[in-house]
């Protein structure tokens, strides 16, 4: 499975955990994208496996729960021991979107649908999996994600990779 990577670097680091907490670390903070270390897809691009494409076709358009859609954007993640929120703020405005962090459902509704979501930590990796129901104007289907969030060593650097498979194609691309 392919893997689209996000690679931000902390304006306000994240604290890294303590020692105590060494296998949970602490992704709090304002996050910018650095798109030059990011493996993003390219406006236009069709989702793997898909039909379509060429320039305003196709799956153009990045984004998701924990994701990044269109122009530069900004996360400012809060976590506490139970809960993780996302707030994305990009030009058009900001979303915000809440993860449970012991296992069980989180739910949220956003501008295409509702994502139900479970996470779990795979050592010092936040592993994210769920579901969003969405309808379009071209109709109902349904998208599911994952999602693994890690710092680096020194807590400057939130990597996330992400999938996105849709009934016409994964959204992802190869980690660099």
């Amino acid at each position: 499975m392919k893997a689209k990577t996000l690679v931000l670097a902390g304006a306000l680091a994240a604290l890294v955990a303590l020692p105590a907490q060494a296998q949970n670390p602490d992704f709090s903070g304002t996050w910018q994208l650095d798109r030059d270390a990011s493996d993003m897809p390219e406006r236009g691009a069709r989702p793997r496996g898909g039909r379509g494409g060429g320039p305003g076709r196709g799956a153009g358009r990045r984004g998701g729960p924990g994701g990044f859609g269109g122009a530069a954007a900004t996360l400012v993640i809060t976590q506490s021991s139970d809960v993780l929120t996302i707030e994305q703020q990009t030009p058009r405005g900001s979303r915000s979107v809440g993860y449970r962090l012991d296992g069980s459902e989180s739910t949220g509704s956003g501008p295409r649908g509702d994502l139900v979501t479970t996470s779990s930590w795979d050592g010092a990796t936040l592993l994210t999996v769920g579901t969003m129901e969405m309808s379009t104007p071209r109709g109902d289907f349904s998208m599911d994600i994952i999602e693994q969030r890690s710092l680096s060593a020194d807590g400057l650097t939130l990597t996330v990779q992400s999938v996105r498979m849709l009934p016409f194609g994964e959204m992802a691309s190869v980690p660099r």
